[in-house]
């Protein structure tokens, strides 16, 4: 290859290509900070010059290496299959890092975009990228890629986190955030609070008359719960002795199967139970059975039934 300087003197080229050798030898010393030196044969170089102001001068199947800074006024744009840099830190005076840039397709499903870190833990490459659908994921190199949920611009205050499909986005949702606003609070999907239907308490509990406005055991709306009762209760077990009654039930309000077991708080005489089952055929309620745990119970299997009776099998 030999130079080429394309103007109308073009035949004086070899008669100025000493001065051309000697100015570029001064500028690779400039830039590298050694001496230079060029063949007086200008056969045996591939640089070129342009003519025009640009004074571009390209030098093809040349390796180029620098000792110390390069400083450069203007762009550096570079084509090959791998750009690498072994630098601590790079800084960027722009927001925006461009990947695929000049891209004409989509990626495909199996491809990402994004950045990889090498052996995070020591030993795996890590990923954080996005797919083809937009989606940000992260994951071990080789492994699946984790999708990564994003939120709502303005998520509500207090609203519990919950996936939306439309907008394929977490949303702050306050229906699932509902609390009970009363100890009886029978809404569907509100969440229980501590004393909620008379759970939790270490101390009284509510008493059943505020649960209806009703003062009557046999009322058929009482929610399951733990509660207590007044000794003034309408169908107390143990007339003018107030307790506790642990309510069972299946079905709707206002019938269905229910369990009432009541224990008497204020009688120091007796340890005793009483339990009664509202009967769903004949539409009302059944005795109370007493069952004194103290004596009546027991782990030895009985031999026969007794009217009565409530057996309890190991």
């Amino acid at each position: 290859m030999s130079i080429t300087h394309k103007t109308k003197f073009f035949p004086l080229i070899k008669k100025g290509f000493q001065k051309l050798t000697t100015s570029l030898e001064v500028a690779w010393s400039e830039i590298t900070g050694k001496p230079a030196t060029f063949p007086a044969d200008p056969h045996t170089h591939n640089l070129i010059e342009s003519p025009d102001s640009t004074k571009k001068i390209e030098a093809t199947n040349t390796e180029l290496i620098v000792t110390g800074n390069l400083n450069v006024s203007g762009n550096i744009n570079q084509s090959g299959a791998l750009y690498e840099t072994n630098v601590e830190k790079i800084n960027s005076e722009q927001q925006l890092i461009n990947l695929r840039y000049g891209a004409l397709s989509g990626m495909t499903a199996e491809e990402h975009a994004g950045f990889k870190i090498l052996k995070y833990d020591g030993v795996n490459n890590l990923f954080f990228a996005v797919d083809n659908t937009g989606t940000a994921r992260i994951g071990v190199e080789g492994g699946e890629l984790q999708a990564l949920a994003t939120r709502e611009e303005s998520p509500a205050d207090g609203g519990v986190m919950v996936w939306n499909d439309a907008t394929k986005k977490m949303i702050a949702s306050t229906d699932y955030a509902k609390k009970q606003t009363s100890y009886i609070d029978t809404e569907t999907g509100k969440s229980l609070t501590v004393g909620a239907f008379g759970l939790g308490f270490t101390t009284n509990g509510f008493l059943i008359s505020a649960i209806t406005g009703s003062n009557d055991l046999n009322d058929l709306n009482y929610p399951t719960g733990f509660y207590r009762y007044s000794s003034t209760v309408i169908n107390n077990p143990v007339p003018n002795i107030s307790g506790v009654v642990q309510i069972y039930r299946t079905g709707r309000s206002g019938g269905g199967n229910i369990v009432q077991v009541c224990i008497p708080t204020n009688n120091s005489s007796t340890s005793d139970l009483y339990i009664r089952q509202y009967d769903i055929v004949l539409l009302t309620w059944g005795a109370f059975k007493r069952i004194n745990p103290m004596t009546t119970l027991s782990a030895t299997e009985p031999t026969g039934p007794a009217d009565g009776d409530i057996w309890i099998l190991p």
